[in-house]
């Protein structure tokens, strides 16, 4: 039978895993390569495998092998064994998630009538795809069959969801037919089966290799599943991370969705084991902070014991080192983070991150840290249609939408990865010119005239935008043709007298990751069939937002921008927990256009309640930081925001 531990909050969750498995491997550090580690995320897999470069002093180290389960991918999987083969042959390949798309998108689109509107176009189709493919991918990980969709009765509902409901039978009625007739099946249903057998084959073998299960909670069924089997396994390690014994049985039965501790509690119930019965690997290094955290996360019903409270209950030492940032405005919040962040580095090896869930801060911040010349790693990354690629791509397409107004050329013609086979300067400065005079107060018609240079220039950009302008002429034109027209254009806009257009334009990191996305989107895109040209750039925007890009280099290795998943298990000197406001610590549950509430309580799906619960599980992890700086702002976007209910409970 293995062991089940717990890590206090307080306590660097990746740096204790490392100490313990190195000092237990001390004598024979050869055989470590032979340890499998298996993670929530690939983000907690690189944190663990820096905390084995910080314990050995950044000496050549044997590392495990480290597994993400919940971003799993088809390699990661033969890191478990050498043999798999014996057993992923027997499950079906999976199905390229931008085929599923677009059969989705075509499936929806073809039948308006039955999801309750008149006419839907391709864009509003494939957008709705999105959201479908995402309920499907959660059915698999619930382990839920849309077989039960029968046994909802529709006249309970409002007439809208009435007519969602049919239409989502017609879906899932139709699509494990497509995916036979294909002889393929769902990406997530793959990975979910290949960790299951892996587990099962563990279990049968009654295998007596080193597998610790770090961090992984009750959040899908297969995972649950996953971390019972390393329990049992004669050398199998379970670490869980912030379990709360400080409740009351009374106030451990009223933890529920929405409270930090859910997941942990369900995980416990699964294994059949006591929270007691877990015991703490080391003790924590901030014992009053983590009660005055469990504290103020108490179950809605048991916060009357707050009465009882007084001065005495909690010491200084429990908030020293938080502080609390409260701002007029974003742009204030975002240079209150970046000074923060700046004056870590004027302490050698001090490294500082912020955790937030508010991109637009992220972004913010990131640009106020130029200031000092300094780039910083935003882990989630920026959607590929805010890159510059995406921008320049994009411009293209307004430039024919408006059908060539002055305007859209100019911001074209400004991008800096339009050449054109020109001196990029010397026309530059031509356009700059000619837009100062044009915008300043004159009163002469001289100063409106287009330069010469400058008409020369527009009477070529109409030649070579001539293709995909005469494709937009047209009522209806196959996806695929306007994406390769669209790219081809793109390219000869691109092309200067050193390098080719292809040459230039995917090149960096947001080049690779569009070239990636064109070459998926492109053998597929026939699937989509035709379209309207007026809808192709909202597709083409929708489809560009669905990757991100994330830059390898060149950024600061002591600071970080992270989310909150991104944040968990990490430990930084400084934290500054950005945007603490309702609507972001937490986020407000997300509208689903499929299933209703009460749809999904019918199908015992879980509700977006529980990402209330994940949200406070982070936060209460980061607040157990040396320094942590809690910042927000009284107005956001010019509207008036609300405190997260955390801070309210804390203050």
């Amino acid at each position: 039978m293995g062991a089940v531990y717990n890590i206090p909050y307080s306590c660097s969750f990746v740096d204790t895993l490392v100490q313990k498995i190195s000092k237990e491997f001390e004598d024979s550090k050869e055989k470590l390569a032979d340890v499998i580690f298996l993670m929530p995320n690939r983000r907690t897999c690189i944190s663990l495998k820096e905390a084995f470069i910080r314990y050995n002093g950044k000496k050549p180290v044997m590392l495990p092998k480290i597994v993400p389960v919940g971003d799993i991918e088809e390699d990661d999987i033969f890191l478990l064994s050498a043999n798999d083969e014996e057993f992923t042959d027997s499950i079906l390949p999976a199905i390229s998630e931008y085929e599923r798309l677009f059969l989705f998108a075509k499936l929806i689109a073809s039948k308006p009538a039955d999801y309750g509107v008149p006419e839907m176009n391709f864009a509003q189709a494939l957008s709705l795809a999105k959201d479908l493919a995402l309920l499907i991918d959660i059915s698999y990980n619930e382990g839920i069959s849309f077989n039960e969709l029968k046994n909802i009765v529709p006249e309970q509902f409002a007439t809208h969801w009435q007519q969602t409901l049919e239409f989502l039978k017609i879906i899932t009625d139709n699509w494990p037919k497509i995916l036979k007739e294909k002889n393929v099946t769902d990406i997530v249903y793959r990975k979910n089966r290949l960790i299951e057998l892996r587990a099962s084959l563990w279990q049968q073998n009654k295998t007596k290799q080193k597998i610790i299960a770090a961090g992984i909670t009750a959040g899908y069924e297969s995972f649950r599943k996953l971390v019972k089997i390393v329990s049992e396994l004669e050398n199998g390690e379970v670490f869980l991370y912030g379990l709360d014994r400080t409740l009351s049985d009374y106030e451990w039965d009223l933890v529920e969705p929405t409270h930090p501790q859910f997941e942990l509690k369900k995980l416990l119930s699964y294994l059949n084991i006591d929270r007691f019965d877990v015991a703490d690997y080391m003790q924590p290094t901030k014992p009053q902070r983590e009660r005055f955290i469990s504290e103020f996360m108490l179950p809605a019903k048991a916060t009357s014991r707050w009465r009882d409270l007084h001065d005495g209950s909690y010491s200084a030492e429990t908030i020293e080192g938080i502080s609390l940032i409260e701002c007029a405005d974003d742009r204030q919040e975002a240079l209150s983070a970046a000074l923060i962040l700046r004056e870590a580095l004027n302490t050698p090896s001090k490294t500082a991150a912020l955790v937030t869930t508010d991109r637009n801060l992220a972004r913010r911040t990131a640009t106020e840290l130029e200031r000092w010349g300094i780039k910083i790693d935003d882990s989630a990354g920026k959607p590929l249609h805010l890159t510059p690629v995406g921008v320049f791509l994009r411009l293209i397409l307004n430039v024919i939408e408006t059908d060539f107004s002055l305007l859209s050329i100019l911001a074209l013609v400004k991008n800096p990865l339009v050449k054109m086979s020109l001196e990029p300067t010397s026309l530059l400065k031509t356009v700059r010119n000619w837009e100062y005079n044009k915008r300043k107060p004159v009163f002469s018609e001289q100063s409106k005239q287009i330069p010469e240079e400058l008409s020369r220039w527009i009477i070529d950009l109409k030649e070579i935008l001539r293709p995909l302008y005469e494709l937009f002429q047209q009522p209806i034109i196959s996806l695929s043709t306007l994406i390769k027209t669209h790219l081809e254009v793109a390219e000869i806009l691109c092309a200067d007298n050193q390098n080719s257009g292809e040459q230039n334009l995917w090149k960096g990191d947001d080049g690779k990751s569009a070239a990636e996305l064109f070459g998926t989107v492109l053998q597929q895109s026939d699937i989509a069939g035709s379209i309207a040209p007026d809808e192709y750039i909202n597709v083409f925007t929708l489809l560009l937002s669905t990757k991100n890009v994330r830059y390898n280099y060149g950024t600061h290795p002591r600071l970080k921008i992270l989310g909150p998943i991104e944040a968990r298990f990490n430990r930084y000197d400084t934290i500054v927990i950005g945007a603490v406001n309702e609507g972001f610590w937490p986020e407000f549950p997300k509208s689903d256009p499929w299933l209703s509430r009460p749809m999904k309580n019918s199908l015992n799906m879980s509700l977006p309640d529980k990402e209330i619960g994940i949200a406070g599980f982070d936060f209460c992890q980061l607040m157990c930081a040396d320094n942590v700086f809690i910042t927000r702002s009284n107005r956001s976007n010019s509207s008036p925001t609300n405190k997260s209910r955390w801070l309210l409970r804390m203050e």
